[in-house]
């Protein structure tokens, strides 16, 4: 018999290791990390979005209450709501009774869900709602931004409208969203808690009023800005330096827009990479005044695409940008207007303007503009149409 194969021989060339190396048991422990950390960060987005949309339907309930109790003039009174957002606490809303907050009396206190902050009203800042006895309408719509504060590009907004309607949005992807509500400094906040704010430049400082802040019937929503109509006129366009810069194969741009009777040529907003090569923007280029999209790719493709409809003054108009990886178009007023094939293209995105096209100071935007958002997403055409119909 060979030796090999005698009873009670172990052939130790055959035998079979037990268990791991310590190389294999780095791996193992590696991608368990790795797979436990995409589930917590999954479970902890989810809980961000659930208490974002918790606060968000909390508010609406108590607003809605509010407005009833002001309808029916509850203890002889009207009712109203202030909004606080304050550095040295927590984002809170009180209800009170009376004219106002200062003349009024408390009612109750509310604050939002774990880690839910108000981005409009922004830091530091309040904004009051009194509503009208009878009718339970309000002096102007309003639309008041919640975030998570972990720069997720989660954006709550509860609408309430200048008749008293009252609707909420949940909003993803959101890269940046100025509400122009400030009504007076040269800062306009981002309400997407990226911290992409803007400031208002001037060529000349020393003009005043040269940060033409609206208010009221004269825009959208809250505040709004109204650009280049001052006599003598002045170059003013919002500046802005991303916090985040971003590479993006698909997005959505909406503002609202009215525009001077006596104006060609203007820039609505443009984004651009550091070198001032890769572009995107919105304007209108002649007499028409028919919105156009301009791109500039990271291949140095250019394009642009010209809408068949034009902008009549004195109107406000929502128009929304898009990009989905394979087409550009332009939706007016909710509706597409024109579409045109583009695909795979990218663009690097370092800096955001408002009010003018051209990095040379060319096309600057003479008129009003508000609430604008840009998304890192394609969006719908029902979510453009719900978006022009919240407002219009």
């Amino acid at each position: 018999m060979s030796e090999m194969f005698k009873p009670g021989r172990i052939n130790r060339k055959s035998r079979v290791q037990a268990g791991f190396t310590l190389v294999e048991l780095a791996i193992v422990i590696a991608i368990m990390a790795v797979i436990s950390g995409i589930a917590f960060l999954g479970l902890f987005n989810y809980r961000g979005k659930q208490n974002l949309k918790l606060s968000t339907s909390e508010i609406i309930a108590v607003v809605r209450d509010t407005q009833k109790r002001s309808i029916t003039q509850e203890a002889g009174k009207q009712w109203g709501i202030r909004f606080s957002n304050s550095t040295s606490d927590d984002s809170r809303y009180q209800v009170f009774k009376g004219a106002s907050f200062a003349s009024g009396t408390i009612d109750k206190s509310y604050g939002l869900k774990r880690g839910v902050k108000f981005s409009e009203p922004r830091a530091s800042s309040t904004y009051e709602i009194v509503f009208a006895p009878v009718s339970g309408s309000f002096s102007k719509t309003k639309i008041i931004s919640f975030v998570t504060g972990r720069k997720d590009s989660l954006v709550g907004d509860a609408i309430i409208n200048a008749l008293g309607n009252i609707l909420t949005r949940i909003e993803t992807d959101v890269f940046g969203y100025w509400h122009f509500d400030e009504g007076t400094s040269s800062l306009v906040y981002d309400a997407s808690g990226a911290g992409n704010t803007g400031t208002i430049y001037s060529d000349d400082d020393s003009c005043s009023p040269c940060r033409n802040w609206q208010s009221g019937v004269s825009c959208r929503a809250g505040n709004c800005l109204l650009f280049n109509t001052l006599s003598p006129p002045h170059e003013e366009y919002i500046y802005g330096e991303l916090s985040q810069p971003a590479t993006v194969t698909a997005f959505t741009i909406e503002t609202w827009i009215k525009i001077n009777s006596n104006q060609n040529k203007a820039g609505i907003w443009t984004s651009y990479d550091e070198d001032f090569y890769q572009t995107i923007s919105g304007r209108f280029d002649d007499s028409s005044r028919k919105p156009s999209f301009a791109t500039r790719a990271v291949d140095g493709s250019e394009h642009t695409l010209k809408a068949k409809g034009f902008l009549k003054n004195p109107v406000w108009y929502h128009l929304a940008y898009v990009y989905d990886g394979q087409y550009k178009r332009i939706y007016v007023n909710g509706v597409e207007d024109i579409e045109t094939p583009l695909l795979g293209k990218t663009f690097q995105i370092n800096y955001f303007d408002i009010g003018r096209s051209e990095l040379d100071h060319r096309y600057l935007l003479a008129g009003y503009l508000d609430e604008v958002k840009f998304y890192k997403r394609a969006l719908s055409a029902p979510e453009i149409l719900a978006h022009y119909n919240d407002l219009k």
